[in-house]
């Protein structure tokens, strides 16, 4: 159970970043990640909240509240009592990236390409902004053309939401179930109809891939299997 409870901390520390990083941060919301090398236990430090433990609670309340799986979240730390929303960006891979720089992109933080595959389950819920797919859409090797990974009417349905410039409106990262917390993104991605490159690129590895397959025939509104290699 210790062992499942450390794989979630690591999923939602994700998920949480996502939502406070890039083109959909709140000013000032930034929150320090890295410091669950060690612990605090409640007789050691009674009454401490450190940034670390209102990341851990946080993420819980956001996935509960969408309907995802509630768990106890473990506070007491004493460390992490930094909040800078910039070691988001420092730190969470490009949206534009390929599964090689993905991997290793996970891999510098010791983390494998079964983590990638489940962290990246974190698209299933928030918003992305229409600049962010824009060369995918409209220049995606510099010569005008389209990501050829891209479902081509899902894409047709973006373009008239999005314009070459990158203006329209924000767009959902999990189309049709970005507010529930659940396995429909795997079936998007499965279906050449995930909105990132990044997201597309879990198809293009073996075990991403195998991870996305299975996932994507859970039944409608299941949260998918967060399980990682720990």
């Amino acid at each position: 159970m210790a062992v499942q409870t450390r794989v979630v901390s690591i999923f939602f520390i994700q998920l949480v970043l996502l939502a406070v990083s890039g083109p959909n941060r709140v000013d000032g919301a930034g929150l320090r990640t890295g410091y669950y090398d060690e612990s605090c236990p409640d007789e050691s430090c009674p009454g401490v909240v450190s940034c670390a433990d209102i990341l851990a609670l946080a993420a819980r309340d956001a996935v509960r509240l969408t309907g995802g799986s509630f768990w106890k979240a473990e506070t007491g730390r004493r460390d992490g009592r930094i909040s800078l929303s910039k070691e988001a960006d420092e730190n969470l891979p490009s949206s534009n990236f390929n599964i090689a720089q993905l991997k290793q992109n996970f891999a510098s933080k010791g983390l494998t390409k079964k983590d990638l595959a489940v962290l990246s389950g974190a698209h299933t819920i928030g918003v992305a902004s229409c600049f962010v797919i824009t060369d995918r859409l409209y220049n995606f090797t510099g010569r005008g053309d389209t990501d050829p990974a891209l479902d081509p009417t899902f894409a047709s349905e973006l373009k008239k939401k999005c314009k070459p410039g990158g203006g329209g409106p924000v767009l959902e990262l999990d189309q049709g179930s970005s507010k529930i917390s659940d396995a429909h993104f795997y079936k998007a991605v499965k279906q050449n109809r995930g909105l990132l490159v990044s997201d597309a690129a879990l198809l293009n590895d073996h075990v991403t891939r195998a991870y996305v397959n299975r996932q994507s025939t859970s039944a409608a509104g299941a949260t998918y299997e967060v399980v990682c290699s720990r």
